[in-house]
């Protein structure tokens, strides 16, 4: 996928997803859940990255943030609100902390999250067809 459009679209379609879901029931568990949260978010980052014809580094969602906001605001909210879903993440199977699992309080924040982002990135990329 070289379309910074087409990656946008794909961020979209799990968002869609996303706000369908029942997160207080999480019939798929909150990993896969947490997973999709992480894969909308970095698609919309993606495609900003990728209009601005940035290198892609997928480490965590505030690291492309840190990256995107040459080209964006992003509010230091934002950024708070990107460093707590970095909190549910696990980096290694090998870990000596234990993965933490996500509420389905937790999965809204995150949820709402992503969609701050999508609306930040949403603007940038409409803005400079």
């Amino acid at each position: 996928m070289n379309n910074h459009m087409e990656v946008f679209e794909e961020g979209i379609s799990f968002y869609e997803k996303l706000k369908k879901m029942n997160l207080d029931s999480l019939k798929l568990g909150s990993e896969v859940v947490y997973n999709m949260v992480c894969i909308a978010a970095e698609a919309f980052l993606s495609a900003l990255l990728l209009k601005h014809n940035k290198e892609l580094e997928h480490g965590s969602v505030s690291s492309m943030l840190k990256s995107a906001s040459s080209h964006v605001n992003v509010s230091a909210q934002l950024m708070e609100e990107a460093r707590f879903m970095a909190r549910f993440h696990t980096w290694c199977a090998m870990d000596a902390v234990p993965s933490k699992q996500a509420t389905g309080e937790e999965l809204k924040r995150m949820v709402l999250c992503v969609a701050e982002i999508m609306e930040v990135v949403k603007g940038n990329l409409i803005q400079t067809k």
